[in-house]
């Protein structure tokens, strides 16, 4: 379950801000930077207050149109594959925000260890949780797979994730250490850190005895969720955000796609969030995806989706659980017993989970 923005906040240069307060570009940064890109006049320009507190974005309206500039603190060789493999996606008719090259013909602009972006702006709306939106981004994600199968980089990529992460067992060492939050709760938090590390080990053996070790592996985009994307309708406009993309198991992208869009949620309240997936939104996302592939998807593949989605799960909400105590803003100790009641929900649906695509 990735937060609202979808983004891991990257390491910053500047000071921590808090809770309350964004980075911000200050007027002669702001002068330098423009400087080395061609917009013509600028109308206007405007804060973007989405995403990472620590990577300030603006809108700037120009006459030729209108570009999101974005500061972020990130490997420049990495950020540099990532633009390689958003140009050969944006040759092949995908849909993402074009990248807006400098005066001198770069990707990016690299200015005091920071690194600067600037992108064509995409107007759309969230996902709406509808059938056509949600079957739309399960077809998409196997485009994806199909052109990023097809894109070769000489760039060193990490192949980590979800599954067996090796930062787990550590955030789980610091999720016993950390206290619960408020007094009274030290048994509850002990136990539930304690069943949700039982739960992912698992479903880390049940992958493992599959033949998941043996399937190929290629480019992986690692954070498709509907934060992610831009929607006309039920339609993907744009899909935004590569820092993830990674060499992985396609399957690993289908399972993570299929937990964030059949997760139900409560707004900012997880003890109200029910427990269950919408059952239906799992279907149609598997079923989108199975479209674009020569003979579907193979039941082998959709048994797997299941407790991917257990690690997945627990991995993504555990690790900025033990780091900060909360997620998203939420109360950890909340989010944690949501995430038990939603695990539990998933391995007694186990055989809806597998048949629900056949």
């Amino acid at each position: 379950m990735s937060t609202p923005s979808g983004n891991t906040p990257p390491a910053t240069t500047g000071p921590e801000p808090d809770a309350d307060q964004r980075q911000r570009f200050d007027a002669f940064e702001l002068a330098i930077v423009l400087s080395q890109f061609d917009l013509g006049p600028i109308i206007s320009i405007k804060e973007f207050r989405r995403g990472s507190r620590r990577s300030p974005k603006l809108i700037l309206t120009t006459e030729d149109g209108r570009y999101l500039l974005k500061r972020r603190t990130a490997d420049p060789e990495k950020v540099a594959f990532c633009h390689e493999l958003q140009f050969h996606m944006i040759r092949h008719g995908f849909p993402l925000p074009k990248l807006i090259r400098t005066r001198s013909d770069k990707s990016m602009l690299t200015r005091d260890r920071c690194i600067y972006e600037l992108f064509s702006y995409v107007r759309g709306i969230g996902y709406d949780k509808s059938d056509s939106a949600t079957a739309n981004a399960g077809r998409l994600l196997g485009r994806f797979h199909e052109m990023a199968g097809k894109f070769r980089s000489n760039s060193t990529l990490p192949t980590t994730s979800f599954h067996r992460a090796g930062s787990l067992p550590i955030a789980m060492d610091h999720l016993r250490q950390r206290p619960p939050g408020r007094a009274g709760r030290q048994a509850q938090w002990d136990r539930t850190t304690a069943t949700l590390h039982e739960r992912y080990q698992d479903a880390a053996a049940s992958v493992g005895a599959s033949d998941f070790e043996h399937r190929p592996t290629q480019i992986v985009h690692g954070d498709w969720h509907p934060g992610n994307m831009l929607f006309h309708g039920p339609k993907v406009v744009a899909v935004i955000d590569y820092d993830a993309a990674r060499i992985q198991r396609r399957i690993l992208d289908l399972a993570n796609g299929a937990l964030q869009f059949s997760t139900v949620g409560g707004q900012d309240d997880p003890i109200r969030w029910p427990d269950q997936l919408d059952l239906e939104r799992y279907r149609l996302f598997l079923a989108g995806y199975a479209s674009t592939w020569p003979g579907g998807l193979l039941p082998a593949e959709v048994a797997l989706t299941g407790p991917l989605m257990i690690e997945a799960l627990i991995c993504q909400c555990v690790i900025p659980i033990a780091t900060t105590g909360s997620f998203a803003g939420m109360d950890g100790l909340d989010v944690l017993r949501m995430v038990q009641r939603k695990v539990r929900w998933i391995l007694e649906h186990a055989d809806d989970l597998r048949h629900v695509v056949a």
